[in-house]
């Protein structure tokens, strides 16, 4: 558990210095021996623990609540109603309603969620203290995928941490039905970028594929009869905590904009790189970056043929995809 511990001393560290992780050789090495997961949830705490509301975010907290023409008490020193949010975020105290994350007002598939902490695989999986994550979704994700779930899963209990069936009804009712969905004649390819494992993993093992998996892949895409391939890779943490806010201290904020661009640099890079293999095998390539986690939940469960990498959440999608009667190229996911 070397990567855990490392993480951790990480974390302490980065919340007494007030600014960005910069980590050492050392550092980087304990991080490539560590349990990708694990570190991303510790990671994912500490992105609570310092959430900063963008520009947006406050805005729309304010548009929203005015618009119900509540009279709200604030109970911190915060004067304002996006102050007071960004307080009970950091404090985990989940007491007002008035913050709930606003992506649903718009549904826009190509905006993300912007409160950290929406984990729906560990959700389903029901990892990593199940009833805090759930606790959280259901607080500030009222109306997301992952809410949702979590409802139907009571209504209709089944015995076991997964409940396939509550996960299959809620994405095919009627608030999904318009969602998009991949065409049949495709491979939907979900790759991990942008996360901590871009920047500091010499081998990300489970994470990352080789090109002579995504060769193979290719290859038997092609004996499929499949035309297309979509490339999915999302943000799971590195531009909301490096790249939306500015620090006060200036070069501090500097370290972490050339972090973000490594990250953002390393994950084009590898994108390029598998797009040019599917390309090459003649295949028509497009990318889908950084869409809302639901919407790309949607879409990629939906799969008629489906590439997983590794990782809890491509379990959760394979086990959907197979349950939706879709294929699973070179059959890498066991989740059934």
């Amino acid at each position: 558990m070397l990567g855990c511990t490392v993480g951790l001393e990480l974390q302490r560290w980065k919340m007494e210095d007030g600014g960005t992780w910069i980590p050492t050789h050392k550092q980087e090495d304990a991080l490539a021996d560590g349990s990708w997961d694990d570190m991303e949830s510790k990671f994912e705490n500490f992105a609570i623990e310092t959430f900063e509301p963008s520009a947006h975010l406050k805005i729309a907290w304010d548009k929203n609540f005015k618009s119900k023409g509540e009279n709200l008490k604030l109970k911190s020193k915060a004067t304002q109603l996006h102050d007071a949010c960004k307080m009970d975020i950091r404090h985990k105290t989940q007491t007002m309603k008035e913050c709930v994350d606003p992506w649903p007002d718009s549904g826009d598939c190509k905006k993300a969620y912007e409160i950290p902490g929406y984990r729906v695989g560990d959700l389903f999986f029901r990892r990593y203290d199940p009833r805090a994550n759930g606790a959280w979704t259901k607080f500030y994700f009222p109306k997301s995928l992952g809410a949702r779930y979590l409802a139907q899963r009571l209504a209709v209990p089944v015995k076991g941490n997964e409940d396939w069936s509550a996960m299959l009804a809620v994405m095919d009712s009627p608030e999904y039905a318009k969602y998009e969905h991949p065409e049949n004649d495709t491979v939907v390819v979900h790759f991990r970028g942008y996360d901590v494992m871009t920047v500091f993993a010499k081998d990300a093992g489970q994470y990352v594929r080789n090109d002579k998996y995504f060769k193979a892949a290719a290859q038997e895409s092609v004996k499929l009869g499949l035309k297309k391939a979509v490339i999915v890779a999302g943000d799971h943490w590195l531009t909301q905590d490096l790249g939306i806010h500015s620090m006060d201290n200036k070069e501090k904020h500097e370290a972490e904009k050339k972090q973000l661009k490594k990250a953002a640099d390393k994950t084009q890079q590898e994108m390029d790189d598998i797009a040019k293999i599917f390309s090459e095998a003649g295949l028509k390539v497009s990318t889908r970056l950084n869409f809302n986690a639901d919407c790309d939940l949607i879409f990629m469960a939906n799969s008629h043929t489906f590439l997983a990498t590794g990782g809890g959440y491509d379990k959760l999608i394979s086990g959907l995809v197979q349950r939706k009667n879709g294929t699973l190229l070179l059959d890498h996911s066991k989740s059934r």
